[in-house]
């Protein structure tokens, strides 16, 4: 397994699902965010069995607090600009019937 930080985010994605213990490191990583009671001696039970295990949970670690992830975050967390459509949706009743009534004002005014 590479460098989770040099990887594109797609690529990490295929990575983590071709490997078992990289999935199940990346679920307890989740897991102990909030440990239930006795997840912590399961979790030390699950690293203690086999070497591959602490190595891809200190990849998912890696992975978690890098930079794909951060910046992430930092995308979905940043304001977004609404649309020209979003800002005039509520507005296109009153706007339709104004522009309604100004064609009606200008095409009777010329009438003799």
């Amino acid at each position: 397994m590479t460098d989770p930080n040099k990887l594109h985010p797609h690529e990490l994605a295929h990575e983590v699902l071709q490997d078992t213990a990289m999935d199940q490191a990346l679920d307890w990583l989740i897991a102990l965010q909030c440990p239930q009671p006795g997840q912590q001696a399961e979790f030390e039970a699950w690293l203690a069995s086999d070497p591959l295990h602490a190595e891809a949970f200190i990849k998912a670690q890696a992975a978690w607090g890098g930079a794909p992830v951060h910046s992430a975050a930092v995308a979905l967390n940043a304001p977004r600009k609404p649309s020209a459509w979003r800002r005039i949706k509520p507005h296109w009743k009153p706007l339709a019937t104004a522009a309604v009534l100004l064609l009606g004002l200008f095409s009777f005014s010329n009438l003799p």
